[in-house]
């Protein structure tokens, strides 16, 4: 036999409503965790999750027996109040179980978008800015930092991408050092 009271004991005592309001820990804890949550999953579980509740709207859709959708359409008032109830609650729900996902998708495209503009490489950098550019070795140059003022070249250029000054310990990405040569020029 299940006792009621032992599962009740073990539940969290509610906030005290007495002056009217939650606590500002508890504000907003809903959206919170949504966020923290969907942040967690890898692209794929979100690509999935976000399949199962398209489909779970459509599972819903389909419980309602078709005799009354059938008389909604032959334009039967309470049939046809009762369809488009029912596909109002389907729809809210189904946009309240969904909006944080889409807004963590549309969130993480929009990062890879911005990431792939300021992608550069390092042979981009050197047909742009080749003049202003030592040999140093192999896969490297030298040049003077953009981000100090250099009286001789302490900035090196890796092949991979990276550019670090041994001056001013700078070590960033070359398209930095590009913007950081453009806003100079202009």
């Amino acid at each position: 036999m299940y006792s009621t009271e032992r599962h009740h004991a073990s539940l969290p005592t509610p906030p005290d409503l007495a002056h009217g309001a939650l606590p500002e820990s508890r504000v907003g804890y809903g959206a919170a965790y949504w966020r923290s949550y969907c942040r967690d999953l890898t692209d794929t579980d979100l690509a999935a999750l976000l399949r199962e509740r398209f489909s779970w709207r459509d599972n819903q859709r389909a419980e309602l027996p078709d005799w009354v959708r059938d008389w909604a359409l032959e334009g039967h008032p309470d049939a046809a109040y009762y369809a488009n109830y029912w596909d109002g609650g389907v729809e809210w729900a189904f946009e309240a179980i969904t909006t944080p996902l889409i807004e963590e998708a549309i969130r993480r495209l929009a990062q890879r978008e911005s990431t792939a503009k300021r992608r550069l490489t390092t042979q981009q950098l050197l047909i742009a800015f080749g003049d202003r550019l030592q040999p140093a070795g192999p896969g490297r140059w030298r040049t003077r930092c953009a981000w100090h003022d250099d009286s001789r070249p302490s900035l090196l250029i890796f092949e991979r991408g990276w550019c670090h000054c041994f001056a001013c310990g700078a070590h960033r990405p070359v398209a930095d050092l590009a913007s950081a040569w453009k806003e100079t020029a202009a």
